[in-house]
Order: C-alpha cells, then sequence, then structure tokens
C-alpha cells in the first residue's frame, strides 16, 4: 500500500533509511517527493519529514541535520527515554508527533556512524562492543530499530487504519565458521612433529594418547563433527551456513593443509548440501591481496562463485573491510557482531543493505548480523551453560518479538566434548530448538 513521504531535501542518506524503514521493514510502497504541493493535495496516506508543520492530517516526524549532512563527525548525542525506549537526537517542534529524530536514530546505528570516528580499538584493532552507544547506554541487548519501526507503524496506523503492513517473519539462522576442520589430522609434516614435540615438552600424556589414536585410525578427530552436524540439521530441518578459513599459515591463521584431498573433498561435499562461504584470513585484513588467493581456493574446491563472507577473528574496520569485500565480488557479509558480548551491533535483528558513509552511497553488499557466538558465552562472559542458555533464550525472544532473523555462529571445534567444551554440545543441540521453535 502506497505511502507518501515529503522532505524538502531528498539526500542518498534519507532515500537509504527510509527505504529500510517503510519499503523493507513495514512492507509498504513508499513514495519520496520533494514537492510540497503535490504532496499536500495528495490523497494518500503520508508522511512529512521536515522543520515545520504542513496543514492537514498526516504524521509529522521533525527533522534534524544528520540526514542533509554529507560528512562524519561526532555527535551530540544524549540517550533519553521515549515511550519506554532509549532515544536521541532530541528534535522537539510544536506539533511534531516525535521529540526527537527518529530517522536520524536509525540511520545513525545501522550505518555504525560511530565505527567511522575514533575508538579506542582492542588487540586486534576491532571496535570493542564497551565503545559503543548500545553498550555504554544499555540497549546492547535490544534491536532497538526494529522497535521504533513498531512504534512508527502504530502511529501511522492511528492516522491511517486503512493502511496495510507487509511485516517479515521470524527466521532463524545456524552459521559455522571452520578455522580447523580436523584438530590432528591434515595439518602437514613439519606441523605435526612440532605438536607430538610440544605434547613431549609439556608432559600432556592425554594429549600425546588422543594425537596418537586419531593418527592411527583408531579414534575419530575430535574436531571432524560434520556428520553430526549433518544429522542434527536434517532433524530440525535447518539450513545453515558454513565460512571455512583457507588462509596461508600464520600466527592467527592455522588452518589445516588446505591441499589435502580430505579437506577439498569437505569443502566440495559441504558446498553440494549448504550454502558456503570464506572465512577471510587474518591476515588478508592488513593485506587485501591475500583474499582474493582464498577465495580462489574455495571456488576451485567447490566449483561454485563465492558470494559470502564472515571476517576471521571478526576484524571488521569501516570502511576498510566491506569495500575489500565488494572489490572481490562478496555480496553478503556475517561479520556483523561482537566478540565479547552478545547482542545486537547494529541495533537491528534484520539483514540490511552497507550503506558507505565515506562515500555517500548505497551499496550491493547485504550485512547479516548475528547475536551470539559460542566462544562469546564461554570465553569472554564465562558463562555456565546454564546461565549462556538463559541468555540466548532472551535474545531469541527479543528476535522474535520483532519478526526478526536470529543468527548463531558457532565453531565445529566447540563441539568436541573435550577441551573445556564437554556439556556445550547438549547446550548447542537445545539452542537451536529453541531458536528453531521445536
Amino acid at each position: 500500500m502506497e505511502l507518501l513521504l515529503y522532505t524538502p531535501l531528498l539526500t542518498n542518506r534519507i532515500r537509504y533509511v527510509t527505504d529500510l524503514v517503510f519499503k523493507e521493514l513495514l512492507g509498504l510502497e513508499l513514495i519520496l517527493t520533494t514537492d510540497q504541493n503535490y504532496f499536500l493535495l495528495s490523497e494518500v496516506p503520508k508522511l512529512n519529514y521536515s522543520t515545520e508543520a504542513l496543514a492537514g492530517t498526516m504524521l509529522f516526524l521533525p527533522q534534524g541535520n544528520l540526514l542533509t549532512e554529507t560528512t562524519i563527525h561526532a555527535q551530540k548525542i544524549e540517550v533519553v527515554q521515549v515511550q519506554g525506549l532509549p532515544a536521541f537526537f532530541a528534535c522537539d517542534l510544536p506539533s511534531a508527533d516525535y521529540h526527537f529524530d527518529v530517522l536520524s536514530l536509525i540511520f545513525y546505528l545501522v550505518t555504525r556512524y560511530e565505527e567511522y570516528l575514533p575508538f579506542a580499538s582492542d588487540a586486534h584493532n576491532r571496535f570493542p562492543a564497551s565503545e559503543s552507544l548500545a553498550y555504554r547506554a544499555g540497549f546492547l541487548d535490544e534491536p532497538l530499530i526494529n522497535q521504533w519501526v513498531a512504534r512508527l507503524k502504530a502511529s501511522l496506523t492511528e492516522k491511517y487504519p486503512e493502511l496495510v503492513f507487509v511485516a517479515p517473519k521470524y527466521q532463524f539462522l545456524p552459521t559455522y565458521d571452520i578455522d580447523f576442520a580436523w584438530s590432528y589430522r591434515h595439518k602437514g609434516i613439519y606441523r605435526q612433529l612440532a605438536a607430538y614435540a610440544r605434547d613431549l615438552l609439556h608432559l600432556d600424556l592425554t594429549q600425546l594418547q588422543r594425537r596418537i589414536k586419531v593418527q592411527l585410525g583408531i579414534a575419530r578427530d575430535p574436531y571432524f563433527v560434520f556428520d553430526y552436524l549433518h544429522q542434527l540439521h536434517q532433524a530440525l530441518n535447518l539450513s545453515p551456513h558454513y565460512f571455512f578459513l583457507l588462509g596461508d599459515y600464520g600466527p592467527f591463521d592455522k588452518s589445516n593443509q588446505i591441499s589435502a584431498r580430505a579437506f577439498q573433498d569437505l569443502l566440495h561435499e559441504t558446498a553440494q548440501q549448504y550454502r558456503t562461504g570464506i572465512h577471510p584470513s587474518y591476515a588478508s585484513h592488513d593485506e587485501p591481496a591475500k583474499l582474493s588467493k582464498e577465495i580462489e581456493r574455495l571456488q576451485s574446491a567447490t566449483g561454485q562463485p563465492v558470494k559470502n563472507s564472515r571476517q576471521h577473528f571478526l576484524r571488521l574496520q569501516f570502511p576498510k573491510s566491506y569495500q575489500t569485500l565488494i572489490a572481490q565480488g562478496i555480496k553478503a557479509d556475517y561479520t556483523m557482531g561482537y566478540a565479547a558480548q552478545t547482542g545486537f551491533r547494529a541495533s537491528i535483528a534484520h539483514s540490511f543493505w552497507w550503506y558507505d558513509l565515506s562515500k555517500e552511497t548505497i551499496t550491493d553488499l547485504r550485512i547479516f548480523p548475528f547475536q551470539v557466538m559460542d566462544v562469546t558465552l564461554k570465553r569472554y562472559q564465562k558463562l555456565e551453560p546454564a546461565a549462556a542458555l538463559e541468555q540466548v533464550q532472551m535474545l531469541i525472544d527479543k528476535t522474535k518479538a520483532v519478526n526478526g532473523l536470529f543468527i548463531t555462529l558457532w565453531h565445529n571445534s566447540s563441539l568436541t566434548e573435550i577441551e573445556g567444551w564437554e556439556t556445550w554440545r547438549s547446550v548447542y543441540e537445545e539452542i537451536l530448538r529453541r531458536a528453531k521453535g521445536e
């Protein structure tokens, strides 16, 4: 159904955020105009996004400065509670239906505007959750954009009861980062010898015994859980995504021997059943030329074009990381989330097009935010399994409440039932059942 939106100056920022809100999240046919006379004469449901009230019945959203600017600079932000939700960009205009610029709030959060500004990075040169407005203001666990869009929907319905909305439906997507497909096998002779030497040097007899059994074929490699996962996905009717690390060996890139026949077979077989993507190496983030070789390796093994990606170590810098992916033909990225905290990094529970603030343009790169990662729960937040399940349930509930997309990030190495993960496989199975709605 049509919605006519008037604004005096139509910028790329306004086009982007209004498309996201009114087309993607509310399912309306949006018409934008800068012609005030045409707007006033129209009889369709309409919305005024400007700095002045206009005659007639319409929804009036006050406009601040953010969406008409073309520069990136520190914004004056004071978070207050409005209708029980965090709000900022105060804009108190007479007769306005809202007293802050809700579209600027949404744009600021979804574009990750604050990540273009100077910040105190972590050890891996990442933007930490603790630096974010959402964390500091206490709404990181809230899909705040979706919640304000729901309020906009209610406001429009009050003005125009005849409006028909087409809302998205709740969905669940499990995803996996495969840093090591095997723990002991397919690592090359020199790495194998070094591993034996390390076990002996530290008198780690349990590890040594397990390594020998796997090498002799007596025991199954603990990281190789792909058959188990396949059965789990089939039982719950799930279609997961897999991201494979195929970078050269380095301090933070220690994948298996990529040329090994078994690894090549695994890549091919996985791509035949599920959607696969590249897991760009830690080194490729500093040397983008490496990414091209890694993509070629995956493409060669699977026989399919590589269109999906998630950064190893979640190394994400704006706008560099996404510009590099676009240059390599990547169409969808799944990195949007934090290592140290669960929640909604972009304050939204849906996928969205990336807006490149440095170029002031809407791109064709689709961003799929995840809400929870295994190592976040266990290593960063140090939660026991029961507390971790409670934390995930809260995020599932928040996502379902806004008909969002819930994405988990897990590692095959976290399903080993050894190395401190002994009770976590059952936790993960329960997470899948709850997220699926079983």
